[in-house]
C-alpha cells in the first residue's frame, strides 16, 4: 500500500515538475516572441531618429551659409577692405577732393 501511495505521489511530483518547465519554457518563448516583434519597430525608430538630426544638421548648415554670404562669393560681412575696394580704388580721394 506504501509503495503505491509513493509511485502515486513520485508520478505527481515528476508532472507538476514538468508543467513548471513547460510554463518556464513557453515564457521565455514569448518574451524572445515578443522581443524578436519589438526589435524591427525599434530598428525603424533608430532609422527615423537619426534621419531626422541629419536633416537638422542641414538645416542649420543651410542658415548658417545664408547668415554668413552677403550677395556675393569671397566677402564676409566683416571684411571692411573688400567694402572699400569695391567702390573703386579712387573712390576714398574722389570724397577728399570735395
Amino acid at each position: 500500500m506504501m509503495n503505491k501511495e509513493y509511485e502515486e505521489m513520485k508520478k505527481q511530483m515528476r508532472e507538476l515538475e514538468i508543467r513548471e518547465a513547460n510554463s518556464e519554457a513557453r515564457e521565455k518563448y514569448l518574451q524572445r516572441r515578443e522581443k524578436e516583434r519589438l526589435q524591427p519597430i525599434e530598428q525603424e525608430d533608430i532609422r527615423r531618429r537619426r534621419k531626422m538630426l541629419i536633416e537638422e544638421k542641414l538645416v542649420d548648415i543651410e542658415e548658417q551659409a545664408r547668415s554668413r554670404s552677403c550677395g556675393t562669393i569671397g566677402q564676409s560681412p566683416g571684411s571692411s577692405r573688400l567694402r572699400e575696394g569695391s567702390q573703386g580704388p579712387g573712390f576714398r580721394h574722389s570724397l577728399k577732393a570735395l
